[in-house]
């Protein structure tokens, strides 16, 4: 095996294959770790929510669902309920795989049996776990929460 004492005793053939194989490389990890999420996604801002304070998703966003689907991490995705939903198989395929994730839960907005946006909540600025179970969620578009002071969403009930 030929070992290089200095630069100017590389190959430019070697040379240009290694770099060849660093940018496949780079390109490569960028496609896996790169997928952009589907469209439409909603920005809720729910960092912004105070807590101890009453909010619906209608506060966030124009009223054009009539119900919300949460999927919080580790949720089996395999049930009627999601499995029936009229959603684009990026976003079907998207959704099963973040469930996978325990940084976040995945909120899909309905309108008339359709999924039309999705929005993805950072744990850290709403846990929806604890109202989440391990099935998918339904609830109603008006439905009102609650934080508590940890940040952990509750169902809200006057």
């Amino acid at each position: 095996k030929k070992t290089y004492k200095n630069f100017k005793d590389i190959n430019l053939n070697n040379f240009l294959k290694f770099l060849n194989s660093i940018v496949l490389f780079i390109v490569s990890c960028i496609s896996l770790i790169g997928c952009a999420p589907p469209e439409p996604q909603l920005e809720l801002k729910l960092e912004n929510q105070p807590v101890e304070q009453v909010f619906s998703f209608a506060d966030y966003c124009e009223e054009k669902y009539d119900s919300i689907l949460l999927l919080s991490p580790y949720v089996n995705t395999e049930i009627e309920d999601f499995v029936n939903l009229k959603m684009s198989e990026t976003l079907r395929i998207w959704c099963e795989s973040n469930t996978d994730f325990d940084t976040f839960s995945t909120l899909l907005f309905i309108s008339n049996g359709k999924v039309e946006a999705f929005s993805e909540v950072m744990r850290i600025d709403a846990d929806f776990v604890k109202i989440a179970n391990d099935c998918p969620q339904f609830f109603s578009f008006r439905q009102k929460f609650i934080l508590d002071k940890d940040r952990n969403v509750h169902l809200y009930s006057e």
